[in-house]
């Protein structure tokens, strides 16, 4: 039954490495679409809304985020699949 502790523990550490990759690839991916919109819309900063306290609703561009990051995800997946 030890082999079988070690067994789990073992895939309990390939899962977090895993999960560790997986939000840094979103991170990445996340932080370069806000790289896009800001440069589009000439924005000197884009804060994350845990950060703030208060901003005015025409300062949120989460919805052009989101748009920038399916396009470079469909990008992505286009130069994967040929």
């Amino acid at each position: 039954s030890q082999t079988m502790e070690a067994q789990q523990q073992q895939f309990r550490a390939i899962l977090q490495q895993a999960q560790m990759k997986m939000v840094q690839l979103l991170t990445n991916q996340i932080s370069r679409a806000a790289e896009i919109v800001a440069q589009k819309q000439g924005l000197d900063l884009v804060l994350h809304k845990d950060v703030l306290f208060y901003s005015l609703p025409s300062y949120e561009i989460t919805d052009k985020v989101v748009a920038e990051m399916n396009t470079l995800f469909d990008k992505e997946a286009g130069e994967h699949n040929g």
